[in-house]
């Protein structure tokens, strides 16, 4: 039993019986194959005497079919620390997701948060806190906070967090309102929001003296 450039050979001594018996084969339905068009595989079988026998069988490919992946969810949320920080003091924000279907698929996270007025980037305070996958960028620029991350296939929760001081451009008892945005690239984007009030530092009371 042979194959030679494609073809199949089997040859059997003498059959003295009623029993069957079978030759099999694999083939790979190649690039030549369209979809729709059928292909008929015809063989010879013969006994060296008789006209020959030509069983044949025809296929269809189609096709192949995409497996189709379930689209996730995305919730976000936003912290800070301290809602009501003095001017001049130091709070952290901490931005969150995650994708909310089981065994959906999240193609790609990207987090931006452009600090407002009133607040000033804490240097090399950004960091990332969860299971992997991690950030495939996580970078400020200008008081821009960006993180982008790779396919999201679990329902795990994923942060973000970073640093910022109360500048001199912020004022006591005036609201400044931070907000992030947290996008997949194919819905719209969850835009978390957390506010902070400043409040005026508290002076130490200087006790006065009395001279004699």
């Amino acid at each position: 039993m042979k194959e030679t450039n494609g073809t199949i050979t089997a040859e059997y001594p003498s059959i003295t019986d009623t029993k069957e018996r079978s030759i099999r084969f694999k083939v790979i339905v190649n690039e030549e194959a369209k979809a729709g068009e059928t292909i008929l595989n015809k063989a010879k079988v013969g006994d060296g005497i008789n006209p020959p026998e030509e069983p044949e069988v025809p296929i269809t490919p189609e096709e192949p079919i995409t497996p189709r992946v379930k689209e996730g969810k995305l919730t976000a949320t936003k912290t800070v620390n301290n809602a009501k920080p003095k001017l001049g003091e130091t709070i952290e924000y901490t931005i969150s997701f995650r994708n909310t279907i089981e065994n959906g698929v999240l193609n790609k996270v990207v987090i931006t948060d452009q600090l407002p007025k009133g607040l000033t980037y804490v240097k090399d305070s950004l960091t990332s806190v969860g299971d992997e996958p991690k950030p495939t960028s996580l970078k400020e620029i200008n008081g821009t906070i960006t993180a982008e991350y790779p396919s999201i296939t679990d329902t795990k929760e994923r942060s973000i967090r970073f640093k910022g001081i109360v500048n001199e451009e912020a004022k006591a008892g005036e609201t400044i309102l931070n907000k992030a945005k947290v996008g997949d690239t194919v819905n719209p984007p969850e835009e978390p929001e957390v506010p902070i009030t400043p409040e005026e530092p508290i002076t130490p009371q200087v006790k006065e003296g009395k001279l004699t």
